[in-house]
């Protein structure tokens, strides 16, 4: 908290939980559902509703997840619908419907919904690894 004047964090809601199970934020523009949970392997499917101005406004979204890296986990990342756009390592790109992507331990990493974007992204992601917490 000492340097959050250096680096302020905007408010966010807490979520509120969905009658299908899903975690909703922003009121129901980012949708994260948990998908299967084990000692080694965590899945999640989450939702990002395009044009909006939190999950769909391209990589300048409030709900884009920071650059970051995972020391001890692999993600994968599966695009069920919509545009996925990334970084991993510097390198950028984007993914359609169908395909997918992995992000190694120790690989920096984020993604987005592109602001152009017609359709929501959905995207399944996977992490996992046998090494560690996090």
């Amino acid at each position: 908290m000492a340097l959050s004047w250096i680096f302020p964090r905007a408010y966010t809601a807490p979520p509120t939980i969905n009658r299908d199970g899903a975690y909703s934020y922003f009121d129901g523009a980012l949708l994260h559902y948990d998908v299967e949970h084990t000692s080694d392997r965590y899945v999640s499917r989450t939702i990002f509703k395009a044009g909006n101005k939190y999950t769909g406004n391209g990589r300048e979204g409030i709900a884009v997840p920071p650059y970051h890296y995972h020391p001890y986990q692999d993600e994968h990342f599966e695009v069920r619908n919509g545009t996925f756009c990334y970084i991993v390592n510097g390198k950028q790109g984007s993914l359609q419907k169908g395909e997918s992507i992995m992000s190694p331990a120790g690989d920096r990493h984020t993604f987005w919904c592109p602001a152009d974007a017609t359709e929501d992204l959905e995207v399944v992601v996977t992490a996992s690894g046998p090494n560690g917490p996090g």
